[in-house]
């Protein structure tokens, strides 16, 4: 009864940050995620939610032990190496955005670590054990509720992406361009980069006509003195290409 009782907490607290994205990204004017500020009710709301579905994927799941039908023992130790795995990318992640900001409040842009791989390395992290835990406690209530955290952590950069280009710029633009939401290898276009020309004309590369576009740099297996181009501000380098 307790336990029944409990896991419905877990529930709802799930549905409830769910809730709080939906509003986000749909109403982008009266967000809850990301804060305004730490002192925000959106801050510690979001926070004390997010323990509750955080401690109710691993607690129900032990307590509910062998209840689904992945019943090999090999489960265990591939559970520990994601959570060894998801440790490191978070720590990382931490490490190199700060502590600050991965609170989801304002600070600088940043690109390099993990985020030159990910535009959101820290939730790829953060749904990593809660699909280690259910693999590793092989339960019903944790696949529920570890699930629906796992919806909220994939969601959740949707609810940010509207606020970033406001916060950022055209750098944040750029690095949009360059680095896939959740994981994938950085995109080298170097003639389809965010330009500006003169004018103050903002379309990509592959908005303009083919009359105003920089050549491909990898049309050309020679040296090429750097050039400045009509149409924007990128200057080409001298490079080889094998």
């Amino acid at each position: 009864m307790v336990r029944d009782l409990l896991y419905l907490i877990v529930l709802a607290a799930d549905v409830i940050l769910l809730a709080g994205l939906a509003v986000s990204i749909l109403v982008p004017e009266h967000r809850v995620w990301p804060p305004p500020k730490r002192e925000s009710w959106q801050y510690w709301t979001s926070r004390n939610f997010i323990t509750i579905a955080s401690v109710g994927v691993p607690v129900p799941g032990i307590l509910d032990w062998n209840s689904m039908w992945i019943s090999h023992w090999v489960r265990i130790p591939i559970a520990i190496g994601v959570m060894i795995v998801a440790s490191a990318i978070i720590y990382k992640g931490i490490k190199t955005l700060s502590y600050h900001q991965s609170l989801g409040l304002e600070g600088e842009l940043v690109e390099s670590g993990p985020y030159r791989y990910s535009r959101n390395p820290q939730y790829v992290g953060l749904i990593l054990p809660y699909a280690a835990s259910i693999l590793l406690t092989n339960s019903y209530l944790a696949l529920i509720a570890g699930g629906l955290l796992i919806i909220v952590y994939a969601v959740t950069p949707l609810s940010e992406e509207p606020w970033l280009p406001e916060r950022y710029g055209e750098a944040y633009e750029r690095y949009r361009q360059r680095v896939t939401r959740y994981v994938g290898r950085p995109r080298n276009n170097d003639s389809e980069q965010y330009h500006r020309d003169e004018s103050g004309d903002t379309r990509t590369a592959t908005d303009r006509p083919n009359s105003e576009r920089c050549p491909p740099i990898s049309w050309y297996h020679q040296p090429r003195p750097a050039a400045k181009c009509q149409y924007c501000c990128y200057l080409h380098s001298s490079r080889k290409h094998s």
